[in-house]
């Protein structure tokens, strides 16, 4: 069973790198940056995991390697993984509350959920904070590498 959760977790990322990419072409900016804050996030949460002694000697369910010694990449999945489950889930609540009980504010103020852009000249800010996360994530990989020497 422990190799399905892996799988699993692969499965949730790949689902969520698709609706990722559907917020990118719809120019969608506040679910682009909620799911790109999550996914920074949840690396960052294990990233922070694997270098505490909290931590120490955790093994995830259907793997053999403790947590503070997988690699970067390793840590970048996980935690990316573990955020698209998470959004997964988050998806589920949303599709059968509804009464919206359990809404939440968008990560951009004033934006309403689902907003799309619609402005030609409009999408170079979306790929400058598609850029800006990629290089965030890439310091954070950086950091990591440089405190596991």
């Amino acid at each position: 069973m422990e190799p399905a959760i892996l799988l699993g977790m692969i499965g949730a990322l790949a689902y969520k790198l698709v609706d990722f990419v559907k917020f990118l072409t719809n120019r969608d900016k506040n679910a682009l940056i909620t799911q790109a804050a999550a996914w920074i996030i949840g690396i960052l949460v294990v990233v922070m995991s694997s270098l505490s002694n909290i931590f120490e000697g955790f093994v995830l369910p259907g793997m053999t390697t403790a947590i503070n010694d997988l690699d970067v990449f390793s840590l970048v999945i996980i935690g990316m993984s573990l955020q698209s489950v998470m959004g997964i889930t988050f998806d589920f609540k949303k599709a059968i509350d509804g009464s919206d009980s359990a809404v939440v504010p968008t990560i951009i103020p004033g934006a309403p959920s689902g907003e799309v852009e619609t402005e030609r000249d409009s999408g170079q800010s979306t790929y400058n904070i598609v850029i800006v996360i990629a290089a965030i994530l890439l310091i954070v990989c950086m950091v990591v590498w440089l405190t596991r020497r």
